[in-house]
């Protein structure tokens, strides 16, 4: 659980730098593993 929320921050700071236009296909990749967590963070 704590390795998911580490490489959650990350690809948020990913996020804030590359935007949400490249963010979005990372989010469907990862889709099933995230979706919970970042509703969490409010992404």
């Amino acid at each position: 659980m704590v390795q998911d929320l580490h490489d959650l921050k990350r690809i948020v700071m990913v996020q804030n730098r590359l935007g949400c236009r490249v963010f979005r296909p990372i989010m469907y990749l990862h889709e099933n593993n995230f979706t919970k967590l970042a509703d969490v963070a409010g992404i």
